[in-house]
């Protein structure tokens, strides 16, 4: 079955992606997930939101402002497919440059099933992330920052640079993790040495982990400024 494999056999599941290479069931299941993991969380991000709104807006507004309509719900189950092949296809791009580099041919379409079946560790983390704020309970999100609880290096280190903390959270063991089965996938389907498959995962992994660090500091940027 899609996807079971991955934790105990990936290189049973890779090696099927190496035989037919269809990333399609791996973005559903991912889809689905995220939507699913998306209203589990819906109530902590809707207090995170009252309580950032509420130093400029009235209590009516912000009823209107953080409601989640059933279109807007649609329209999330709809996007969230698109951006996650999105962003497969770009790092797929970006694993089948590096390995041309070493003379390797990897299939673009292996390239988005082989990223896709590894991001699925990072339902997991959602899944991780949900169960710590459902446990600390409502009245313990005080704003935005409180949705994402340290699971990394942030544990051990703080930093009052948003970019510099999304890295050390970065630093955790759903990033190895993810990490470990794109180089295994990678080796496994284009580039036939570890080290090779190792190497593009790197910097695959890296190029998103400073990705998200940049779009974290620009959405610090953004909330400072209406605060």
């Amino acid at each position: 079955m899609y996807g079971i494999d991955l934790i105990w056999s990936p290189s049973r599941e890779f090696s099927r992606i190496s035989r037919a290479p269809n990333w399609f069931p791996y973005l559903i299941i991912l889809a689905v997930g995220y939507w699913v993991l998306a209203h589990w969380m819906d109530p902590f991000m809707k207090r995170a939101a009252e309580l950032q709104l509420a130093e400029f807006l009235e209590p009516d507004e912000i009823a209107a402002s953080t409601t989640t309509s059933t279109p807007w719900r649609i329209i999330g189950l709809v996007a969230t497919p698109s951006i996650l092949l999105i962003k497969a296809s770009f790092y797929s791009g970006i694993a089948v440059s590096l390995l041309a580099l070493w003379g390797r041919t990897l299939d673009f379409r292996k390239g988005i099933a082989v990223i896709l079946t590894s991001s699925s560790v990072f339902l997991l983390e959602g899944v991780v992330t949900a169960v710590i704020l459902s446990l600390r309970g409502l009245e313990n999100i005080y704003g935005p920052g409180d949705l994402s609880p340290p699971l990394g290096l942030d544990l051990l280190f703080s930093s009052s640079s948003a970019f510099l903390s999304s890295i050390l959270g970065n630093l955790n063991l759903f990033e190895a993790w993810y990490y470990l089965l794109l180089a295994a996938g990678l080796s496994t389907v284009g580039a036939h040495r570890l080290r090779e498959g190792a190497a593009v995962a790197g910097v695959v992994w890296w190029i998103g982990v400073v990705a998200e660090a940049r779009l974290q500091s620009f959405l610090d940027t953004v909330t400072q400024a209406f605060n």
